[in-house]
This record gives structure tokens, sequence and C-alpha cells, in this order.
């Protein structure tokens, strides 16, 4: 049973992995922002997270499978935020926080990540 749930974590932890372009974000309070940025999750459990003006923040991210929440640690912040996964297919990644809830499609996929 152990080693079925961690087949399924690490399957769920690949999916992640990649290149992701937020298209839409949805604020609680109703505003929504197009083409806001852009994520690469890395297998070394690190993140590059760049906007349209192409700045950039460096950061490392954790998932935890049983709860859906991801984790992602801004250096700059040096901070945590944590987010619910509410769908991740190869193409198409939702998370949510209190604040907002972000759409993201995969744009392409690296050989280093």
């Amino acid at each position: 049973m152990m080693l079925l749930f961690s087949c399924a974590s690490m399957k769920m932890e690949n999916k992640i992995i990649g290149s992701w372009k937020i298209e839409k974000v949805i604020h609680s309070n109703g505003k929504i922002e197009k083409g806001y940025k852009t994520l690469i999750f890395y297998n070394d459990k690190t993140v590059l997270s760049t906007n349209q003006n192409s700045d950039s923040i460096k950061g490392k991210w954790e998932f935890a499978p049983k709860t859906k929440e991801l984790k992602i640690f801004n250096y700059t912040k040096e901070k945590w935020e944590k987010f619910e996964v509410l769908k991740l297919t190869k193409k198409e990644f939702i998370v949510t926080d209190q604040y907002k809830t972000a759409e993201a499609i995969r744009i392409k996929t690296l050989k280093n990540e």
C-alpha cells in the first residue's frame, strides 16, 4: 500500500515539473489579470518565476500529495506561499489560496526540468 501511494505522489510531482504560463489570475475581489507570469518547476525542487517585465524570482518548492498542497518558498521575500492544487493535468495547472486562483498552461518542457 505504501509503495502504491509513493508512486502516485511521484506521478503528481512529475506533472508539476516543467514550464507553466499563468494565463489568468482571479483575485478574491473579482479582479482578473491575464498574462501574469511564467513559472518553471525543476526536478531538483527549485523554481524560477518571471513576469512580463523579465523580472525573475528564484525559490524552491514542495508538494504534499495527501493534502494537494503546493508550497513555494520565495528567496527574495524569505517566506513560504501555500496553494491548494485544484487541477493538475499534462497541459493544465490550477491552484488557489485565500486571495486568488491562478490558471496556467504548460508552455514547454526542458530536458533539465
